[in-house]
């Protein structure tokens, strides 16, 4: 029977996983917006940081924060081949960008997705090197 941290960890990787789903169906969409594809790949990265979290034994704080969740888990811990900075700058388009609160004007689709293949990978390494 797994942990209650490996449970919730699986939860949050299956979150994004779908949120990564939605990116790959919209990407080419036109009338789908940035924002929300944008959102989409933010929250894939987010639950992929807090199920590795999660998994730890770890509470996560409730944030939208990718650098935070980066810090929370130690950057040294995480892959050189992971696209920190660009995961970073997806974190606007968790809340302002979604609402229309910011003038950045363009995602780039198919790097957002990129950014979410990247830390969906790793985190299920994470988590499948745990059990």
């Amino acid at each position: 029977m797994p942990s209650p941290e490996l449970e919730a960890a699986e939860a949050l990787l299956e979150a994004a996983r779908e949120d990564e789903a939605v990116v790959r169906e919209l990407l080419d969409n036109p009338r789908i917006g940035d924002a929300a594809i944008g959102f989409h790949a933010q929250q894939a990265v987010e639950k992929t940081l807090k199920a590795v979290i999660a998994r730890d034994g770890v509470d996560y704080p409730l944030t939208h924060d990718i650098a935070r969740l980066l810090d929370q888990l130690g950057r040294g811990r995480l892959s050189d081949r992971l696209p920190l900075d660009q995961a970073e700058d997806l974190t606007p388009w968790a809340t302002e960008l979604r609402y229309g609160a910011s003038s950045q004007s363009e995602l780039d689709r198919p790097a957002a997705l990129r950014v979410t293949e990247a830390f969906r990978t790793w985190a299920e390494g994470e988590i499948h090197r745990s059990r």
